[in-house]
């Protein structure tokens, strides 16, 4: 259910990322009942971020 009165987001609320993606590789297999994807990223720490060890996290499945 969405909320009727969305709340602004301003400019000032947002923070550099702490990791910048420089390069995405993906490899794509598809099959009858299933797909196989298969990535390489390349990535970095970004110097302009506020926080120096912020951790990476990936979320996949």
């Amino acid at each position: 259910m969405r909320d009727p009165t969305p709340l602004p987001i301003r400019l000032e609320d947002y923070a550099p990322p702490a990791f910048l993606v420089e390069t995405v590789d993906l490899d794509v297999e598809l099959f009858e009942d299933h797909a196989r994807v298969r990535s390489r990223l390349a990535v970095s720490r970004n110097p302009k971020s506020n926080d120096s060890n912020a951790p990476l996290v990936l979320d996949a499945e």
